[in-house]
């Protein structure tokens, strides 16, 4: 097993299960620079590293003075935000989607010989269907879902929170 830093930029705690696989290792492209592991991550050494990273268009982040990074020397904390600043693009929360996954993934359900499944859509009022509606449209222009057409559909439940606002489940 071995222990990784995990970096909470949401600014609330988060209780993550005993035992939780957080991620998993993956191999790095070429184009990245990889400090040895051998106790040489000297302040000064990594400092170097960032300041090479630079690029001219890094920005602070958003609500960067709320970061709560942890208890370390103000230098560190310098160190790395500047490394943050350098990904913002990863680190930074985007409109619609979860909070820091927006990426490019692919998948593949194996449903073996299964015929499609499409279900038949549920009833709803007009003012439900413009929601779904709008809510599907900001997914969609957030890249979070992409058009599909496929033979497979399943209806979405609209779910009316204590709060007055509504949850859609798909």
């Amino acid at each position: 097993m071995v222990s990784v830093v995990v970096l909470n930029v949401e600014g609330r705690r988060e209780k993550l299960p005993a035992c939780e696989a957080l991620g998993t290792w993956i191999p790095t492209d070429a184009d990245m620079e990889i400090l040895s592991l051998n106790g040489e991550r000297e302040r000064d050494r990594v400092a170097k590293w960032v300041a090479a990273l630079k690029k001219d268009d890094a920005r602070p982040l958003q609500d960067e003075d709320k970061l709560d990074i942890g208890d370390m020397e103000a230098a560190d904390k310098d160190l790395v935000i500047a490394l943050l600043r350098q990904y913002a693009g990863i680190v930074e929360k985007k409109p619609g989607c979860p909070p820091l996954a927006k990426m490019n993934v692919e998948h593949h359900i194996n449903t073996g010989n299964t015929a499609p499944i499409m279900q038949r859509r549920r009833r709803h009022a007009v003012s439900e269907n413009l929601l779904i509606d709008k809510e599907v449209d900001d997914m969609l222009s957030n890249q979070v879902i992409e058009p599909g057409e496929g033979a497979w559909g399943f209806p979405v439940v609209i779910v009316r929170k204590k709060d007055g606002k509504c949850e859609i489940l798909y």
